[in-house]
């Protein structure tokens, strides 16, 4: 049996189950010895047993010396002796096999990757020539797109373009479509009222070196001297392939003018109070009509706004316009009031648009966008109007009775005024002319006009620095009958201040202009009346008329209410019955809103909202309520009374003023 090589025996301890460790004998410590200890795990044996592995697979041997002589340089001890298959020459038939099964195989392997290699490279190849030769045959380099149109064209103009295409492909392109992207605002030429946003034009197969013009047209919209883009598209197909290309070609267009145009007219310099009035105009520049246009107006902080002709669709700032015809003119007047606490310069923005459908206060496309600049200046002479001793912007008063009015004016500059006029506009029907008393001014009775100058008031000849003063006057309006219908009755005072002032040290004149406006609203002249009967009404008297001492007689009382001015809310009337009149629980309507304390002897009413134009036929306003009256032998019959303090109180709805009337009693009994 031959003698087992070191393989082996490494074999039998790796596979080997249940071998015994060998023991070793144990080195003693020195302190003066100095031990080799390995850098690794490998062995002596192990570098011996591998190193002879690697001369069996190499092609020849070599010398065992030169392996001892190898094991010596490792700087370890080396084995006595070769290995036993390496001495005598077993096992080298194995070996050779072994090496030639895997030299096979190798060469096998290495075949395999050549082989995928060089099919790798030659379908890269082929690739790479298809990509950039074959596939560059069909492309947007030779398909030429021209367009041509005018370069600049009215807003609301139908805009014509003739697009030709050139196909300088080798070979035809297929399914070909021209696809035009209009911007927003863009309407069908067709109907106008419809919005056109994208266009597909067909064409078909272009042949090789083939031209094919078409043309495309829309009204186009948008803001003037506005640049627009328009994006055309040429979409194709070629053979044998189901991807779509696209070759595009931009067009720039300039909106020339608006289809309609959008001017504002309104003061540019004004003082702090004083009312701006501001005119939008929109004129037609289109043949064609302009559909759904909106105009917004953006407001700057401190403007408040009064009033506008039309009202505003939305809120104080939007109005609908609706369709533009052409050759048509829109109007559309704002007022408002502007505050500042200095000198500052605002600007109100006015936009013009097609409407946004979705939101009731924006605009899609905006055509016209103009600003209004104005500078809110420090007024030249301060202006206070008192009236009936309130400074507000808004004064109640009643009708009829006298407004007195103090106009304080202060010089706000640091050097003199000259030749000052004050100007006093009473802008209202109700004024009573032959009421006017005017003080040191001149009423000018042909327009209601107050003017105070140099001549009535010496003092405005010549205004030093911060110098002040003040013009008193009054006046009342005309009384109202039942016959009178006035809605919401107001009287306007606008003032206008006029001087001149030397500036720079030098004589040069120059007119200043400065307004103050305030506002008296007239109270409602609410009419409460009361009718004591006893041969009418809704209710059977019964006793004897003209009364007698210790007997009852039954009267009818009818309350009513008529308005001819501004309505007012939570009426109420009270009145008290004397204590030899007796509560009969009856009334007509019997669901008036009247009822009775027995305690107070106080009789109430409550119609609640009075509107204007109210009579006292309506049967919601007017009440009667039945009541026993019984003399004693001391009554006289010339001084009976029924009811006595009747009060009707309301707050009006014009001035919120709370009103207070106390009704005149009937102290005759009315027969009827």
């Amino acid at each position: 049996m031959d003698e087992d090589s070191s393989v082996d025996k490494l074999q039998k301890r790796l596979y080997q189950f249940g071998a015994a460790p060998q023991e070793r004998s144990r080195r003693s410590l020195h302190e003066d010895t100095t031990h080799d200890v390995a850098t690794n795990w490998v062995t002596q044996e192990d570098v011996r047993e591998q190193h002879a592995l690697e001369q069996a697979q190499s092609p020849v041997f070599g010398d065992y010396a030169g392996f001892e002589s190898g094991i010596k340089n490792t700087g370890t001890t080396p084995a006595p002796t070769a290995p036993a298959f390496l001495r005598d020459g077993r096992g080298s038939k194995s070996v050779m096999e072994s090496r030639q099964k895997q030299r096979s195989v190798g060469s096998w392997v290495r075949g395999i990757f050549l082989t995928s290699l060089v099919f790798f490279l030659l379908s890269a190849g082929v690739a790479w020539y298809f990509f950039f030769f074959e596939s560059n045959q069909i492309s947007c380099d030779n398909m030429v797109i021209d367009v041509t149109g005018p370069l600049t064209i009215p807003s609301g103009k139908e805009l014509t373009l003739s697009v030709g295409m050139l196909n300088k492909n080798p070979s035809a392109v297929q399914l070909a479509e021209l696809v035009v992207k209009y911007p927003e605002g863009t309407r069908s030429p067709q109907d106008s009222s419809i919005s056109l946003t994208t266009a597909r034009e067909r064409v078909g197969t272009i042949n090789a070196g083939e031209r094919v013009r078409t043309s495309v047209g829309a009204l186009l919209f948008g803001k003037e001297q506005t640049e627009y883009t328009i994006d055309l598209t040429v979409e194709y197909r070629i053979d044998e392939s189901n991807a779509v290309f696209e070759c595009k070609a931009p067009y720039k267009v300039i909106i020339a003018t608006a289809p309609v145009s959008l001017s504002i007219t309104g003061l540019e310099e004004l003082s702090s109070g004083q009312e701006l009035e501001l005119t939008a105009t929109m004129n037609s520049n289109s043949d064609e009509t302009v559909h759904d246009q909106r105009l917004v107006a953006d407001y700057p902080f401190g403007f408040e706004f009064v009033r506008a002709e039309p009202a505003p669709t939305h809120g104080t700032n939007v109005w609908d316009i609706g369709d533009v015809a052409p050759g048509s003119k829109r109007t559309v007047k704002i007022q408002g009031i502007v505050q500042a606490p200095t000198v500052e310069a605002r600007t109100i923005k006015f936009r013009l648009g097609e409407k946004d459908k979705d939101e009731a206060s924006d605009i899609t496309t905006t055509m016209q966008l103009i600003e209004h600049a104005f500078v809110i200046a420090k007024p030249f002479l301060d202006l206070s109007l008192v009236v009936n001793g309130n400074e507000n912007a808004e004064v109640p008063a009643a009708i009829g009775d006298t407004v007195r009015a103090v106009l304080k004016w202060k010089n706000t500059l640091p050097y003199a005024l000259y030749d000052v006029e004050i100007e006093a506009l009473l802008n209202s029907p109700l004024i009573n002319q032959k009421t006017i008393r005017e003080g040191t001014g001149y009423f000018r009775s042909v327009d209601n006009t107050l003017i105070w100058t140099g001549q009535t008031a010496p003092n405005l000849k010549n205004i030093g620095p911060n110098a002040t003063g003040q013009l008193d006057f009054s006046f009342a309006s005309i009384p109202l009958t039942q016959d009178t219908s006035v809605r919401d009755p107001n009287l306007t005072i606008a003032f206008t201040v006029r001087g001149r002032r030397l500036s720079d040290n030098k004589e040069v004149s120059q007119a200043l202009v400065a307004q103050s406006k305030r506002t008296i609203k007239f109270d409602s002249q609410l009419a409460f009346t009361t009718d004591v009967l006893y041969a009418t009404g809704p209710f059977t008297n019964t006793g004897m008329h003209p009364p007698i001492p210790d007997t009852e007689t039954t009267y009818t009382v009818h309350w009513a209410l008529a308005n001819n001015t501004s309505a007012v809310g939570n009426v109420k009337v009270t009145a008290e019955l004397p204590i030899n009149v007796r509560w009969l629980d009856t009334m007509s309507p019997e669901s008036s809103p009247l009822s009775y304390n027995p305690t107070t002897h106080m009789v109430t009413w409550t119609p609640g909202d009075v509107s204007a134009g109210t009579g006292g036929n309506l049967p919601t306003r007017e009440v009667y309520f039945q009541v026993g009256f019984m003399p004693n032998i001391f009554a006289s019959i010339d001084s009976v009374t029924i009811v006595e303090d009747q009060v009707l109180t309301g707050v009006d709805q014009h001035t919120h003023s709370v009103l207070e009337i106390h009704s005149k009693v009937p102290r005759l009994i009315e027969v009827q």
